[in-house]
């Protein structure tokens, strides 16, 4: 029998019979608001459902559902950011144990009486107001991409036309816009490209930095074993010696000591993850600053060549390195994306104060890359400020749209800007991205997206490689229409190029060792 339209599957309206106390549950202990934690359940469940259809494709390594794993998930990330917003450290924590409760838990008889079949009708509902707000944004996103190729002077091309997600394609045909990276053993063979690196690339030897000074770096690296090392602009490797921090305790919860942005663009200093702050390492002087702050942190941008945002789930902070000023911040690290290339826009005359405890002049300069489901039921989106007044600053937030959207996860790791054009790495787990040649969906992809106008322009995508997975990072930009990638998988690590203009992938440079890798900024002047 044929399902009305606008109401739920019955495989859905059973996940959250199933689902729906044990998070009604953890919902009430959290907020401890009865109004509140109804409302939240709702807007996860209507998360869960938009995502249906590809929820119900994928399972956990462990072989959970999906569908479990991403409620489980989003729940979390929901309670922590409560929990900071409280600002209170007695406040009650996510018990997943209290989330996979069912209804003939004893502690269910204390709920609010509403029917599964009532939250799951609800839930869908709010699922298909969200689709068609966001094919609306869609349609309009596409009228404008036709003014501007009807437009007297010629423009890029527009991506097709929008609506709703495409069923997913067959493996081997992929649409034009998504690369696939190759296989390691096809990697090795990808034709090479000059760039300021040398072809290989060793993390043996090197002189120490506290006698063999250099102005700038090209490339930070943090082997497995060793101390930090930076290659220099003569092709010479230096070791970071008598460093006053512990580069191998990156903190708790796994946060790492550096990410792909620690290297400022100029090269001259580098941003270390500690287990009680950051510290600044300066090349020319061989010194070492160190920054307290309090709470874990994992992501870090340099805002301009001396002015560092960092964040960790419950902190976000401003550290401007050449006066040792640290304080509060409403921008997180976590969204903002790193300026590479042309200069960033000329401060606004009314940006003489400070906001969101940036200064102005900084202000105008911040570009988020928000993921989405924060809130719940929000898509993925851009967000710039545009100043009103000396101490007072606008959001100006642009959805990702278009039909390619259905091929942005949720976002990992750091970003880059370049002009107008953002890049970033995604989860592809839930995508179900198929991959020529037989092998596995994509497990992450690097995605562009023009920052003006939220269209997804290209995307690099990356599957597992036989029995090894391979660990694919965005580096940077390497040049205007050029971003850099680092592969990893075992002892193998290669840094590779991928044009976004034709979807080239070349090869740059050999690493005869696991590390992590931060490059300067390569991108020239315009």
């Amino acid at each position: 029998m044929a399902r009305e339209p606008g109401t739920p599957p019955e495989e859905f309206v059973a996940f959250v019979e199933r689902r729906g106390t044990g998070l009604r549950l953890a919902a009430h202990v959290v907020t401890g608001n009865d109004r509140v934690a109804e409302s939240l359940v709702r807007d996860l469940l209507a998360a869960t459902a938009l995502r249906w259809r590809r929820l119900t494709r994928v399972t956990d390594p462990p072989g959970r559902p999906g569908a479990d794993a991403y409620l489980d998930r989003i729940f979390l990330r929901e309670a922590a950011s409560w929990r900071a917003d409280r600002n209170e450290p007695a406040a009650p924590r996510a018990d997943l144990r209290l989330l996979r409760q069912d209804s003939a838990s004893p502690a269910a008889a204390r709920l609010p009486d509403v029917p599964a079949a009532e939250l799951a009708r609800l839930a869908w509902g709010s699922a298909q107001r969200t689709r068609r707000r966001w094919s609306f944004v869609a349609a309009g996103v596409a009228v404008l991409a036709i003014l501007a190729i009807l437009a007297p002077r010629g423009a890029p091309p527009a991506p097709a036309d929008a609506g709703s997600p495409p069923a997913l394609e067959a493996p081997g045909t992929l649409p034009e816009w998504i690369d696939v990276l190759p296989t390691l053993q096809n990697q090795a063979s990808l034709p090479t490209v000059d760039t300021p690196l040398p072809d290989e690339i060793l993390l043996t030897g090197g002189l120490a930095l506290s006698t063999h000074r250099i102005d700038r770096a090209l490339l930070l690296l943090l082997p497995a074993d060793g101390p930090p090392l930076v290659l220099g602009p003569d092709g010479g490797m230096r070791a970071l010696d008598g460093l006053t921090f512990p580069v191998r305790e990156p903190g708790r919860l796994g946060s790492t000591p550096i990410t792909p942005a620690s290297l400022s663009r100029d090269g001259r200093r580098a941003a270390f993850i500690t287990s009680d702050g950051i510290a600044v390492v300066e090349f020319a002087t061989a010194t070492t600053r160190r920054f307290s702050v309090n709470g874990r942190l994992t992501d870090l941008v340099w805002l301009d060549l001396g002015t560092l945002l960092v964040a960790g789930p419950r902190t976000a902070r401003l550290i401007d390195v050449r006066t040792g000023n640290v304080v509060l911040t409403t921008v997180d690290a976590r969204y903002a994306l790193t300026r590479q290339g042309p200069a960033a826009p000329v401060p606004s005359p009314t940006a003489t104060g400070t906001v969101m405890g940036l200064p102005g002049g900084l202000v105008e300069q911040v570009v988020e890359l928000l993921p989405s489901g924060e809130p719940a039921t929000a898509p993925a989106r851009i967000r710039r400020y545009t100043l009103t007044g000396a101490d007072a600053a606008t959001p100006v937030v642009t959805p990702i749209a278009g039909d390619r959207t259905s091929w942005v996860g949720q976002w990992i790791g750091p970003g880059f800007l370049n002009g107008d054009l953002a890049a970033r790495d995604c989860d592809a787990r839930e995508l179900m991205i198929p991959m020529p040649g037989g092998r596995p969906a994509a497990i992450n992809a690097t995605v562009v997206v023009d920052a003006r106008t939220g269209v997804v322009r290209r995307a690099l995508a990356a599957g597992y490689d036989a029995t090894r997975r391979p660990d694919a990072k965005l580096l940077g930009w390497l040049d205007r229409d050029t971003i850099l990638i680092v592969t990893t998988s075992g002892t193998d690590v290669r840094l590779i190029s991928w044009r976004i203009t034709d979807g080239e992938l070349r090869r740059v440079a050999e690493i005869d060792g696991t590390t992590l890798v931060s490059v300067a900024d390569f991108t020239p002047a315009p």
